[in-house]
């Protein structure tokens, strides 16, 4: 009598959000452009600089960009928002994209992404003595950017795109 397989639904995984700080951010975006190009170590800065998740990174056009911020309208929380530029994230947007302003900005497909995150970003992080890490992870530099800035977790939720109880579950033990 042959046994069926049974999918059965995994556990979620529970990851202990810990604060990144923004120098480490800096060092690995440093490293990648040091190492590897301008273009990777522009996404290493949207990925600390913003606060978002790569797919949302990964979709964002140069029309999405304006003086007054970041404007993601395609995300995963599929809430749009508006996220601040700040002046480091200008400087490399600018020296990467130049004139050029049509487009995504990182026409990555997803494979690429995937290839680059085993290839760069984990022995990048390895070299650099940074403990296993995703570049999802960064985000969490933004973070706690904002927090040595003193804001609260009602701005810092709406930067991210989430509500304040969600702030509250995943940054409180970072205050």
């Amino acid at each position: 009598n042959p046994v069926e397989p049974i999918d059965t639904p995994s556990a979620p995984r529970q990851r202990m959000i810990r604060a990144f700080p923004p120098e480490t951010a800096e060092a690995l975006r440093a490293w990648f452009l040091t190492n590897r190009s301008l273009e990777e170590a522009t996404f290493i800065s949207f990925l600390a600089l913003t606060g978002a998740p790569p797919q949302d990174v990964l979709a964002l056009t140069c029309n999405d960009i304006t003086d007054g911020g970041i404007y993601f309208q395609r995300s995963k929380t599929a809430r749009e928002r508006v996220t601040r530029l700040l002046s480091p994230l200008r400087a490399d947007l600018d020296e990467f994209l130049g004139s050029q302003r049509i487009g995504r900005i990182f026409p990555w497909p997803a494979s690429r992404y995937r290839n680059w995150t085993k290839r760069h970003f984990h022995p990048a992080c390895n070299e650099l003595g940074i403990e296993a890490t995703m570049p999802y992870d960064l985000r969490h530099a933004f973070v706690t950017l904002l927090l040595q800035e003193g804001r609260d977790l009602s701005y810092i939720a709406q930067q991210l795109g989430h509500n304040r109880g969600t702030c509250e579950r995943y940054y409180t033990h970072l205050e």
